[in-house]
């Protein structure tokens, strides 16, 4: 079960938070491409962050525990790209699932 899903539309601050996350717990940031690897590399620079180097979906060594857990950004992006179709619907179970909107961000439970 994953622990937290990040909920939002684009420029909400989903990555943001997931830059955070990497930077507090030294998790790998998985992204669908290399573009988006080095956006979220300068994302944490400017935000004055240390993370571990992301990594993208065609980096990944299937099948390996080399990562461990990792935090993934634009997860219907990557699983998209390795089924090779869009997809249409999909559910995932969460513990503390967040929302992001424009002007706010909400855990469900009253945190924030």
């Amino acid at each position: 079960m994953i622990n937290d899903l990040i909920i939002g539309d684009r420029q909400t601050g989903k990555t943001s938070k997931l830059i955070r996350t990497s930077a507090a717990e030294g998790k790998y940031i998985v992204v669908p491409t290399e573009q988006m690897k080095q956006f979220v590399a300068r994302q944490a620079k400017a935000m004055g962050l240390n993370i571990l180097y992301p990594v993208c979906f065609a980096e990944l060594p299937f099948h390996s525990r080399f990562y461990g857990e990792v935090l993934v950004d634009e997860a219907q992006m990557l699983l998209e790209m390795a089924i090779g179709a869009p997809i249409s619907a999909m559910t995932v179970c969460a513990r503390n699932p967040t929302f992001c909107f424009r002007d706010r961000t909400d855990d469900i439970g009253g945190r924030r």
